[in-house]
Order: C-alpha cells, then sequence, then structure tokens
C-alpha cells in the first residue's frame, strides 16, 4: 500500500490544480521535494498536524478515515476482504469489530469514496449499502519503473530458469498450492520456485525444499529484476482487491498464471492466463506446459504488456483530481 500511495502521491502532484497541497505523512515516507512534509506516527499525531496545518479536503490513500478529524475525508479504498473473510485477519473479535465499525462510518461520511476496482466498488456497495455513484474506480498504475528496464539478459535466462511468486507469506496468498505441486512440477521442468515476501501470519507452511526458496531481503530494484527475469509470475490468491503482482508482471512483459478471484480477472483480462485458486492439478498442467512452451510464454509476456498500458498512475491521478475538483470545500 506505502508502495501505491508513494506512486500515486508523485502523480497527483504533477498535475495542475487550483488548490495547495500539504502532506502529513511521516519524514521517510515519501521522496517529494519542494512540499512540506508533517509527521504523522499515529492518528492523534494527525489531528495535531491538522490542527497546526489546517486543511479543507483530507485525501486519504490508505482508505480507512481517522475519527475526530474535522476536515471532510476522501478514503481510496484497496479492498473489503475483512468483511468476507475475517479469518485471514490476526485480530480478536472485539478489535476486528471496532475496526470495521469505524472503517464503515468513516465511508459513510466520506462525500466521495475511491476504490481501486470495480470489485472493491461492489464489495462496498454490497456489505455497507452505499449509493454506487458514490464510489469512483480509480485502478491503479504499477509500477511504471518497470516499463524503462531493459529486457532480461539471454545469459541470465539460460543459467538461472525459475518461476515467481510475490507476497506476504498469509493463508490469503495461497501460496500453499504452490508448495503442494512444486515436488511434480520440479521434478517434470527442473525450474525453481522463488517466493519473495516475508512469512505473516496464518501458520503457513510452505518448506524450502523441491526446488522452492524463500527470500525475505529483496529491494524494490531486485524485485524488478527479478520480475524481468523469472520464466512465469505465479499469483494464485484466493482474494485481491486489485492485483498489483499482476500488473507489475504483465509491464515486466513476463508471462503470467493468476488466480481468476476477487479483481484479478478485471486487471489482468487476457493479459495472463486465469485459473481457479481451489484446482492444484490444473495449475500443476498449466505450469509445466507454459514452462515447457518458449513461445506460448512470450505471447502471453506481450499480451500482458499490452493490456497493461490500460494502466498507469497520471490516469489514475487525472480520475481523483478530476473528482475532487467538482467537490464543494
Amino acid at each position: 500500500m506505502a508502495h501505491a500511495a508513494r506512486f500515486l502521491t508523485e502523480a497527483l502532484l504533477a498535475q495542475e490544480v487550483k488548490w495547495e497541497w500539504v502532506i502529513y505523512a511521516p519524514l521517510s515516507g515519501l521522496a517529494v521535494e519542494e512540499t512540506e512534509l508533517l509527521p504523522n506516527r499515529r492518528g492523534s499525531a494527525l489531528r495535531a498536524a491538522l490542527k497546526k496545518n489546517p486543511c479543507d479536503l483530507l485525501f486519504v490513500p490508505s482508505g480507512a478515515c481517522a475519527p475526530g478529524i474535522s476536515a471532510p475525508q476522501i478514503p481510496w479504498v484497496h479492498d473489503l476482504a475483512i468483511f468476507d473473510h475475517p479469518e485471514w485477519f490476526p485480530e480478536s473479535w472485539l478489535r476486528r469489530q471496532i475496526t470495521t465499525r469505524l472503517f464503515a462510518r468513516g465511508l459513510r461520511r466520506a462525500p466521495v469514496i475511491f476504490a481501486v476496482s470495480e470489485e472493491t466498488k461492489n464489495q462496498i456497495v454490497v456489505h455497507l449499502g452505499i449509493d454506487t455513484n458514490k464510489v469512483i474506480v480509480t485502478h491503479e498504475g504499477g509500477d511504471p519503473i518497470l516499463k524503462k528496464l531493459e529486457a532480461r539478459s539471454s545469459k541470465l535466462e539460460a543459467l538461472n530458469r525459475f518461476c515467481l511468486a510475490i507476497g506476504t507469506i498469509e493463508p490469503r496468498k495461497n501460496f500453499e498450492l504452490l508448495a503442494r505441486i512444486w515436488a511434480d512440477v520440479f521434478k517434470q521442468t527442473g525450474r525453481r520456485l522463488l517466493i519473495v515476501g516475508k512469512r505473516g501470519w496464518g501458520n503457513v507452511s510452505i518448506k524450502e525444499e523441491n526446488g522452492i526458496e524463500i527470500r525475505s531481503d529483496v529491494n524494490e530494484d531486485e524485485k524488478r529484476r527479478l520480475l524481468k527475469a523469472a520464466d512465469l509470475v505465479l499469483v494464485p490468491s484466493l482474494y485481491e482487491g486489485f492485483g498489483l503482482v499482476a500488473l507489475e508482471a504483465m509491464q515486466a512483459g513476463t508471462a503470467l498464471i493468476s488466480s481468476d478471484r476477487g479483481a484479478l480477472p478485471e486487471v489482468v483480462g487476457n493479459g495472463g492466463l486465469l485459473l481457479s485458486p481451489e484446482d492444484d492439478d490444473l495449475w500443476k498442467q498449466e505450469i509445466a506446459r507454459l514452462l515447457q512452451d518458449d513461445s506460448g510464454r512470450e505471447a502471453y509476456g506481450e499480451k500482458g504488456k499490452v493490456r497493461s498500458e490500460m494502466f498507469s498512475w497520471e490516469k489514475t491521478a487525472a480520475r481523483i483530481i478530476q473528482v475532487i475538483q467538482n467537490i464543494s470545500f
């Protein structure tokens, strides 16, 4: 989320607007020149900063409006998975009730709501009963730096063949599906599976065996190189409010196999292969097939690049500005 907020902030600041921006954020959170940065480590710090430097309208990229703020807040909502799948979130029942009620109250009070996908918009309407006309879909822009990187090295491709999965190791990412099938995939194709992400909650059991490697120390530059170098990017998630990794894979021009749940079909379209995240045999079959089909992978990579052109932070920022400038404040 911080990754998306940084790119969106840069795109918003590049737009011509009739107001001045003030950014309330941790000093280390954004690299923005000639912009006043105000500390916000907790809600109380935000309230104190607003009292000292008030604003007319507060854009909230996290999607969670803070209580006790007098200025109208406009949230940018990423997903509502907690409403359908509370078991995916490591909170007590009481804490979850407080969190979801505060979240819902913030959205109901907002003059307008931005959502990252049609899927997320539909979830807001269904779960909270909010008027569909109040929710505006913006999409996300992925990682624009990926488009500028050179194609993967043929030498690297020949010596270091692997498939890539990216994300926190937790139940919703469904990496256990890959762990269950990889012994057979590795035996059949010789390809390693590299999972990039920190271990989260939920006791997800994935062992580094049968060609599986887990890395939690990958920075953004190295992640981009891995996205370019992989034979396949695999996104078997049980739910995504948008599908940032899938979009980044397409921007990298790397063949993608994705789950068909949540917003992933909306983002991927024909730019990747969409499969049920509950069908182990189908994933094993299609991964092995594409790993043995160089032209097929290349075709999916090209389709993904074309599809990814639909998304950019400039488009997202322009949509947000268009709506905000018509709000009376």
